[in-house]
């Protein structure tokens, strides 16, 4: 069976049998660990005083310690708990330039792969098993198996759009909740990266919960406090000075950057580069006529909030300007591997597009 990641987990919740065997795979590491500790708490209500016999496997590993640890019963009882997790024996075939570049595998991994499958679907009674993994190819046999043989979870990365929903859920597991002005406040910055950074958002709305005590209405003011001193966040500030088209904010956000090192140049100008193609998409509907916010909102797939705000930055610019700047962006990243120049020119190009106004 086929699930995605938030209906599986609501699944969990509800009465019914655990699945013996789930493969979690995807890019979302928010979901794999959420998924491994609600499975963890189904098996042990289903099956109260029984103990978890636990074992782990990453990577590369001997398929016989797998079996023991799948098919051993202690003779005190208990139930087996496995995790398996990115087994080496599902990464991507290698190529064979002597036969036309065609995926092969060796027939020692061939057999690998098929004991690994038959194994992982075929357990007993007492024995639960999660297999962690990143992308799979449907087309595989290991895929197919997995989906007429266990519970196979998609665990897709969620979009800055969607994220509403997961917010008010966290929030709620501690009694509480965010008002509007807070969730458009983390819908913002999640918005800049196109895909909502789960894990880290979890752990600062579990700061939240601290700082705020028994207050249960979370405000933009206790998202400020726990996120503005965070990298992961500050980096926003360039693209939302960007926006704002305020240079003395893009230069004062670009210094602080700057002075993290060569490291974070890439994803700085991951980011700006998403801001600016925004700001151009946003002018070209506007060009055609476009409505207004609910037209921005949906054609584009951001939340009203987001659309509210990028039809507001994009007034600010010419869509010539934004067409310049993508292209210039583009260039930059390809002669800096070259030359050595990235913030400096960034800057340089960053100044031409804002200080024009």
């Amino acid at each position: 069976m086929n699930d995605t990641a938030d209906r599986f987990l609501e699944a969990l919740r509800r009465k019914g049998p655990t699945p013996h065997v789930v493969v979690a795979w995807g890019e979302e590491e928010y979901y794999k660990q959420a998924i491994e500790t609600r499975l963890k708490q189904k098996i042990l209500a289903e099956h109260p005083g029984e103990e978890l016999n636990a074992s782990s496997f990453c990577g590369a590993f001997d398929l016989n310690e797998l079996r023991e640890a799948l098919n051993s019963s202690s003779f005190f009882g208990g139930l087996n708990w496995v995790v398996v997790e990115d087994p080496k024996l599902l990464e991507a075939r290698k190529t064979d330039s002597r036969k036309d570049k065609k995926q092969v595998r060796s027939k020692a991994v061939q057999k690998g792969l098929l004991d690994f499958t038959e194994l992982l679907f075929d357990v007993p009674d007492y024995s639960y098993v999660l297999c962690k993994c990143g992308k799979l190819d449907k087309r595989s046999a290991f895929y197919k198996s997995a989906s007429q043989k266990a519970v196979t979870v998609e665990c897709a990365p969620l979009k800055s759009y969607r994220l509403r929903p997961w917010l008010k859920e966290q929030a709620a597991q501690y009694g509480a909740r965010f008002d509007a002005a807070a969730e458009d406040l983390i819908e913002q910055y999640a918005a800049l990266s196109g895909e909502a950074p789960l894990l880290f958002l979890q752990h600062e709305i579990d700061k939240i919960s601290l700082y705020a005590g028994k207050r249960k209405i979370w405000t933009a003011d206790d998202v400020r406090m726990m996120f503005s001193e965070l990298p992961e966040i500050s980096q926003f500030a360039l693209s939302n000075a960007v926006g704002s088209r305020s240079l003395p904010h893009v230069l004062e956000a670009l210094a602080a950057q700057r002075k993290k090192g060569r490291s974070l140049f890439p994803l700085n100008v991951h980011l700006v580069y998403n801001e600016v193609k925004r700001l151009l998409q946003v002018r070209e509907l506007l060009e055609r006529g476009a409505a207004g916010q609910a037209e921005v909102s949906a054609r584009l797939r951001l939340s009203p909030y987001a659309a509210k705000f990028a039809l507001e930055a994009a007034r600010r610019y010419q869509p010539e300007e934004l067409e310049r700047c993508l292209v210039e962006l583009a260039h930059m990243l390809m002669d800096s591997r070259r030359s050595g120049r990235d913030w400096e020119r960034l800057e340089e190009i960053l100044i031409c597009l804002v200080g024009k106004a």
